[in-house]
């Protein structure tokens, strides 16, 4: 081995093993689905806001009809999918779920502002009954929000 080779081809292994270990890249941000606590922690909030609608006496009878374990899978999953988690919805969009045409029959269709707001109120009610801190309660209910335009009033 030369002199060049001796004295180069340690300060290139170095350049390349401190390259390999050196870390610029910061971590990726959490989820929402993360910080939240992933499917068990949504899991747990859908449980309580379907007691609180339930006990609604604004909005319970909007759900009279509704198959309650369907509801429940299609709320954990839509709530896992919006967050960042790995669940795929596969409900209706929202302004089909809550159109008499989709759902000939149902009570679904001209959902009013009350309604909705008091609906909103029973899932805040939840997560603070779960203790999520109010900083990701606000950034979920910031995700779900653009939902109203879809449900309220839709005939």
């Amino acid at each position: 081995m030369n002199l060049k080779t001796r004295v180069l081809l340690p300060l290139l292994m170095a350049t390349v093993f401190l390259g390999a270990c050196k870390k610029d890249d910061p971590e990726p941000e959490p989820t929402l689905y993360e910080r939240l606590g992933g499917i068990n922690a949504i899991t747990a909030v859908v449980d309580q806001f379907l007691v609180n609608v339930i006990s609604n006496p604004v909005i319970n009878s909007r759900f009279s009809n509704a198959n309650a374990e369907a509801l429940r899978l299609h709320l954990i999953d839509q709530i896992c999918e919006a967050t960042g988690g790995p669940c795929i919805y596969k409900g209706l969009s929202m302004k089909d779920a809550h159109s008499t045409a989709t759902n000939p029959g149902a009570d679904v269709a001209n959902i009013t502002v009350e309604e909705f707001n008091s609906l909103v109120g029973n899932l805040v009610d939840a997560m603070n009954a779960l203790s999520v801190p109010a900083d990701l309660q606000n950034e979920l209910l910031g995700l779900l929000a653009p939902m109203q335009s879809d449900i309220v009033g839709n005939p």
